[in-house]
């Protein structure tokens, strides 16, 4: 439903699923479905209750999603930061999604070397993962890396040709 913005039938099954059973991921799903709406206190109110269930890579990554819009960009950072030191080795694509988060956080912030290391570690984690390859390239040519970061950007935009990919290369490509 969510997925198809149906956001009020959503949030309606969401809310069921909440008071039937308590689960930390139904708190996550309500709380996805209120940030779609708009609803960002009732939002940050049902990630605090996943947290508080469950703190792990899912719950810190959604809260550091509502720091991240309310502007604290220190406190995303902090919070997808204990999303990358809960991620589990058994899920590698999820802590490789955590480090690239992370990465675009310190781009925002402008410490440049420490996104680096975070693109690093999400790239040791999955080798060809796109979002990780495309941060990096974007990061490098926020070092005036240019010919480094148009090689990464040409392999993302290769293994993920979706608008945001070819937008970052084209942007890249026409300034160097």
């Amino acid at each position: 439903l969510q997925s198809l913005h149906r956001f009020s039938d959503a949030e309606t099954a969401a809310r069921k699923l909440v008071t039937l059973r308590e689960f930390p991921f139904d708190y996550g799903v309500l709380g996805d479905i209120l940030i779609d709406q708009g609803k960002l206190r009732e939002g940050a109110a049902a990630y605090q209750k996943m947290v508080d269930l469950r703190p792990d890579l899912q719950s810190y990554a959604r809260a550091a999603h509502v720091r991240w819009l309310t502007g604290d960009l220190s406190g995303a950072i902090e919070l997808i930061s204990l999303a990358t030191a809960a991620a589990s080795p058994n899920d590698p694509e999820a802590a490789a999604w955590a480090f690239t988060r992370l990465a675009l956080y310190q781009l925002q912030r402008g410490t440049t070397k420490q996104a680096l290391q975070s693109c690093d570690a999400a790239l040791a984690l999955q080798s060809d993962y796109a979002p990780a390859m495309l941060a990096r390239g974007r990061t490098l040519w926020a070092l005036n890396h240019s010919a480094e970061a148009l090689v990464e950007l040409q392999r993302a935009a290769k293994l993920n040709p979706l608008p945001e990919y070819q937008w970052a290369l084209a942007d890249t490509l026409t300034l160097a």
